[in-house]
């Protein structure tokens, strides 16, 4: 079944340095954060939400504790850079939920898109909450020296910190 996402941008709360947790607005009392909730990461990918890549990326940032959402391209979008697609020409951006083996109920989208689009998506609230951190790959190709700049991987994650989210490709 094929949805189509519609978005409004939303606002976030910045990390407070060193804690690897979100303020939630309580200021720091006696060396505490009154209010901590878990960082909120996207993983995306330029491979494709069926990648076994992302899957690995997935397993691993939830072993973490915090909150993990996947939204990724449903085919290979590998060299697409920081492309969009042609995103003001159509009414919305087509999308399926799936499901990683092994990954329970963390939320994984495929999206009709290349993954700087996931990014921008899962930025202004088109798949809840706005992520607080970007984790990009694990890439099936090599992204080094001048090739880095046409991988949709590493545009993923400038896409994302161009929205001022901490990223890693």
């Amino acid at each position: 079944s094929v949805v189509k996402v519609s978005v409004r941008p939303t606002r976030r709360r910045g990390l407070p340095a060193g804690t690897g947790m979100v303020d939630g607005g309580e200021h720091r009392k006696r060396g505490r954060v009154a209010d901590r909730r878990p960082v909120r990461i996207l993983d995306t990918n330029d491979d494709g939400v069926r990648a076994p890549g992302i899957a690995a990326l997935a397993r691993a940032a939830a072993t973490t504790g915090h909150e993990v959402l996947v939204v990724a391209p449903l085919i290979d979008y590998s060299g697409a850079g920081a492309a969009v697609g042609p995103v003001h020409s159509r009414d919305g951006v087509d999308y399926e939920a799936h499901v990683i083996e092994g990954l329970g109920d963390i939320p994984t989208f495929g999206i009709d898109g290349p993954p700087a689009l996931a990014t921008i998506l899962a930025c202004v609230g088109g798949f809840g909450p706005r992520p607080d951190m970007v984790l990009s790959g694990i890439n099936h190709g090599i992204n080094v020296g001048r090739s880095a700049m046409h991988s949709g991987t590493v545009g993923a994650a400038l896409t994302g910190a161009h929205f001022g989210l901490r990223c890693l490709a």
